[in-house]
């Protein structure tokens, strides 16, 4: 039987079979008679200058090595397919969908300003936390949201700042691989802020009161797991604000009727952990 930098090649595994298929069909023959099949096994393997092949004697471990067709093979499984819990953050860059609005004092946000300015966080505190439904690839969650416009006419008045929660529904697409894709929808809740410039608002002189609004959110992203249970986020958001609406008041009375229109697209990383 030849061998092949320790591994057997398809020639010898035959023999192999053969000679067992041979024995097991082979008449019994007397301890002390050398079975025919046993001759001429040694007879090749003495002319291959290897060790003899007994009948009967177990299989060595080279043979157990040879892949089997069809034998399955271990996939790593998808990320978070034992678990129920997860929790993460994420930074994200959003854009202003709506920037501008009418001319000055005519159909603008309010008075003078006509123009909003992204305002990023700059933080990764997108905090979210999600439980999986069931045994389903279907996860309900809640994450915290912030977004900023800067005020414009030439200078600033101040900033709108939103913040809120945004309850959601998630679909994974569970697979075999690294990559872990999903979609979601989601309604946000905000609550409403003008954070004033102090040398516009002159002591409390001019006051924008805003209302809370609420938005509809869209969502897409991967996991892609760096480690056991731990991933990296790649995400993307639309969120469809409804325009904030209040008033502004100078020495405590009505002088406009504010419109903000704050939706916008935002994308970003972020890391998550599963248990």
């Amino acid at each position: 039987m030849k061998i092949v930098q320790g591994r057997f090649t398809i020639g010898s595994l035959a023999v192999v079979l053969a000679a067992g298929i041979a024995a097991a069909q082979a008449p019994a023959v007397p301890a002390s008679t050398p079975a025919v099949a046993d001759v001429a096994t040694n007879a090749a393997a003495s002319k291959t200058n290897t060790a003899p092949i007994v009948k009967g004697a177990p299989v060595t471990s080279s043979v157990l090595s040879v892949p089997i067709a069809g034998a399955p093979v271990p996939v790593p499984a998808e990320l978070g397919s034992s678990g129920q819990w997860e929790v993460g953050t994420r930074y994200l860059n959003d854009s202003l969908q709506d920037k501008t609005r009418g001319k000055r004092f005519v159909g603008s946000f309010v008075g003078s300003i006509t123009e909003l300015k992204n305002k990023q966080d700059d933080v990764p505190d997108k905090v979210f936390a999600q439980g999986r439904i069931m045994d389903w690839p279907v996860w309900a969650g809640l994450s915290y949201d912030r977004v900023r416009a800067m005020t414009w006419d030439g200078a600033t008045d101040g900033n709108v700042d939103l913040r809120g929660v945004i309850p959601y529904v998630q679909g994974v697409w569970a697979n075999s691989t690294r990559f872990t894709p999903y979609a979601e929808v989601g309604f946000a809740w905000y609550q409403s802020k003008f954070d004033a410039d102090p040398g516009w608002s002159q002591g409390g002189t001019h006051v924008m009161n805003l209302d809370n609004t609420t938005g509809v959110e869209i969502g897409a992203g991967t996991g892609i797991r760096i480690y056991k249970n731990l991933a990296a986020d790649i995400y993307l958001r639309y969120m469809k604000v409804n325009d904030v609406t209040g008033v502004y008041t100078l020495n405590g009375s009505k002088e406009d009727d504010i419109v903000f229109t704050m939706s916008y697209v935002a994308y970003g990383l972020g890391v998550t952990y599963v248990f």
